[in-house]
């Protein structure tokens, strides 16, 4: 995911921890940054790229439309026109089989599907792309909930997105731990404050 500034913003947090919900595992870049994709330095290859923000505001976004031709600036510049959001496909510029081989290294703009996400209120617009499949208590193969993985990151933003959807605050990972337990152990006590309040025990 390449978002537009270094500090994921409360809505980059919710973003990736809705990913996880679906079982997808997320990492987080910036424009200027070193980027995931490069078979001989990771472990592996990530299979889309998601990018937040306009091409003023992300200059990935701009590589990306840039390389994908007029056809695609026409359609993000309507989308944000019609409704001051915009959600683009711009597919690879080559298929999957080409492109995933021995030495792979996928990190231009042009070498991985990208999702271009933006809005005049980003916020408003990534909640939306939640809201259209995030399950907020789909455990991964540790039985870690997104509820879990964000209060285990210090999360405490998307802790309280999640509890206001309904996360269950008393389910436990595959090795006991529940969210507050979590939160103890890492010594956050904002998050530790918030999960009391919300009624979550050990």
């Amino acid at each position: 995911m390449d978002a537009h500034a270094f500090d994921l913003t409360p809505e980059q947090k919710d973003l990736l921890i809705a990913l996880a919900g679906q079982g997808v595992t997320a990492t987080c870049s910036v424009p200027e940054g070193p980027r995931y994709g490069a078979i001989e330095l990771d472990s592996n290859l990530p299979d889309v790229r998601i990018a937040l923000g306009g091409p003023e505001e992300n200059d990935f976004t701009a590589q990306v439309l840039a390389a994908a031709g007029p056809a695609a600036t026409i359609a993000f510049d309507s989308q944000m026109a019609a409704t001051g959001s915009a959600r683009i496909w711009v597919p690879g510029a080559r298929s999957r089989r080409e492109s995933f081989t021995p030495g792979a290294d996928l990190r231009g703009p042009t070498d991985l599907p990208v999702l271009v996400v933006a809005g005049t209120d980003l916020r408003a617009t990534i909640d939306a792309l939640i809201d259209r499949g995030a399950r907020v208590d789909l455990a991964d193969v540790h039985g870690y909930t997104p509820l879990l993985i964000a209060v285990q990151k210090g999360f405490l933003e998307a802790a309280q997105v999640l509890v206001r959807r309904g996360a269950d605050l008393h389910r436990k990972s595959k090795a006991g731990e529940t969210a507050l337990a979590l939160a103890r152990a890492s010594g956050n006590t904002a998050l530790v404050a918030y999960l009391r309040q919300a009624g979550a025990a050990e």
